[in-house]
């Protein structure tokens, strides 16, 4: 161990003078250990950082896998193993944490197109999308303003 080692060195010491003053310390031995453990400590430092972003990350939201996953199970472009973690109860969210307000606002809004594109599909038989996941706003509202 870095420490043992450098107590060790320290010991051994003919002249503690030295001791007291890095800059006049002519130990090369004990100046290569002080710089590994000045490395070591700056990589235990960015391991503390890392684990602290990666735990303070929110949890995905039910809605967006469930987005995600109606969206790949629409392509099947994608190998199962690249999105068996949609399946997993572990899932983060990377992206910047959504304001409540702002979000509810979108939610509201989607859910009243998805309604309108859907009763004016119905009522004027136009086909927003063949999948019934997938609603294409834009096509539904050119063709009713047309």
């Amino acid at each position: 161990m870095l420490e043992e080692r450098l107590e060790g060195i320290d010991r051994q010491e003919t002249v503690p003078l030295r001791l007291g003053c890095s800059r006049r310390d002519n130990n090369s031995e004990r100046i290569s250990i002080v710089s590994d453990i000045e490395k070591t400590l700056a990589e235990y430092d960015e391991l503390i950082e890392r684990n602290h972003r990666i735990l303070s990350l929110e949890a995905a939201k039910p809605r967006d896998i469930f987005n995600l996953q109606n969206w790949v199970n629409g392509n099947g472009y994608m190998a199962r193993k690249e999105t068996a973690y949609l399946t997993s109860h572990e899932v983060l969210s990377v992206a910047a944490p959504d304001d409540y307000a702002v979000s509810w606002l979108e939610t509201l809004v989607e859910g009243g197109l998805v309604r309108l594109c859907d009763y004016c599909g119905k009522r004027y038989g136009l086909e927003t999308s063949r999948d019934r996941n997938l609603f294409n706003v834009y096509n539904c509202l050119s063709r009713i303003y047309r």
